[in-house]
């Protein structure tokens, strides 16, 4: 269906006939075929030597529902109805369309800059010298949350009321999450004098306000959610393998890192190093050798510059040297898999690692194959970004306001 703009009033209307197009008009199309039939019936008519001049059309799904359940089909409103639809719809457009004009572009520009102002301030206001429990109410940090929060309420305010489905607008994840980051303020506000558990927890609510910074750029969201839909197959492999390789190496490195079980404390125990015995000699009485660690007992042999320590190595250097056994971090097959996690997606926090020649063998299979795992289907996930890329620019481009005359 065809919607073309009243020059008067500036609601849109459908039934015309193109010798009702007047130079400047604004056509919207509901569908994308139709587009190409109409160029074809406005070059027919000028053609013919009917009605010439500069025609903008534009394909926004989004405007024609503004209109179409604003305005009936073939009705006629009386001004004040019209003028009054007219302001709903300018407002919804500025507020909803960056693009629609410099005031829009400002808007969402000062909009942006606000939210990574109020989140700058959130996150400053935890350091440990500006910290305090209870925020006084002409604090800088206050004030500022309270003018954002002003500013954010008014825009939410404005595009309810300008919103032509309120059932659809609320539907919206992105206006959602607008409201719900507006509300802890509020609640603090209304329940400051009462002692709530927990209430102190809302605040961290107000950061998923920066998730709103999609909505300046609703291409990438949308070419990310693409990519993710036709990428679901490599992605189940990519999830598939990566829980098969996980059990297998955590079985592996489990029994390889396990140790001996030490029945007394029930738990299971690894050769951790050995500690010598060596008699070192100081420049003082009482001297220190680190890493060595002087023993408890001495012999009575010593001269006072003498002492028995117990020095470390991880290994067995002579006959004095005696086994040491600690706790293994690898104790049962689940506690392994964060090991194999963190190996295979390269991360190694080091917490955990193995210390026989098996295990690290095995930490270097486990690397490898993870690196093949997750190349394989990215490289698929990559082309389908590319691909959805190219699409979405051709989309705009073809979106773009066309002139005929």
């Amino acid at each position: 269906a065809f919607y073309m703009e009243d020059k008067i009033y500036g609601v849109s209307y459908e039934g015309f006939d193109i010798e009702d197009i007047y130079p400047g008009a604004r056509i919207t199309v509901s569908e994308r075929i139709l587009l190409q039939a109409f160029f074809k019936r406005i070059e027919e008519e000028n053609a013919g030597g009917g009605q010439r001049g500069k025609y903008e059309l534009t394909m926004s799904r989004s405007k024609l529902v503004a209109r179409e359940e604003a305005v009936p089909v073939g009705g006629d409103l009386p001004a004040r109805v019209n003028s009054y639809q007219a302001a709903k719809d300018w407002m919804w457009r500025t507020l909803d369309n960056p693009q629609e004009s410099n005031l829009a572009l400002g808007i969402a520009v000062l909009i942006m800059i606000l939210i990574m102002f109020s989140t700058t301030t959130f996150c400053v206001e935890t350091l440990h010298s500006i910290y305090k429990p209870t925020v006084p109410k002409l604090s800088f940090f206050f004030l500022s949350e309270a003018v954002c929060i002003a500013f954010f309420t008014m825009e939410v305010v404005l595009r309810l009321w300008s919103c032509a489905d309120r059932r659809a607008f609320l539907g919206d994840v992105l206006n959602v999450i607008d409201i719900i980051s507006i509300m802890p303020f509020y609640l603090e506000l209304m329940l400051e004098s009462q002692d709530v558990p927990g209430l102190a927890v809302f605040r961290v609510v107000r950061l998923i306000r920066v998730l709103r910074l999609f909505k300046v750029s609703k291409g990438s969201l949308m070419v990310f959610s693409v990519t993710m839909r036709e990428s679901l197959r490599p992605l189940w492999m990519l999830v598939a393998l990566t829980l098969m390789a996980v059990v297998l190496f955590s079985s592996l490195v489990f029994y390889i890192e396990r140790g001996r079980y030490n029945s007394q404390l029930g738990v299971w125990e690894r050769l951790y190093g050995y500690s010598c015995e060596y008699i070192l000699e100081g420049e003082y009485p009482g001297f220190e050798h680190p890493p060595c660690v002087r023993a408890a007992s001495q012999p009575a042999n010593l001269t006072h510059l003498q002492g028995l320590f117990s020095c470390p190595y991880t290994f067995k250097k002579d006959s004095n040297c005696f086994k040491i056994y600690k706790q293994t971090p690898f104790e049962s097959i689940p506690g392994s898999m964060p090991y194999v996690f963190e190996t295979m997606a390269t991360v190694g926090y080091g917490v955990m690692s193995p210390t026989t020649g098996f295990g690290k063998m095995m930490g270097a299979v486990i690397v490898l194959f993870g690196m093949l795992v997750i190349a394989l289907p990215i490289t698929v996930i990559g082309s389908n970004f590319s691909t959805v890329y190219r699409e979405l620019h051709k989309e705009d481009n073809e979106d773009a306001p066309v002139n005929v005359g």
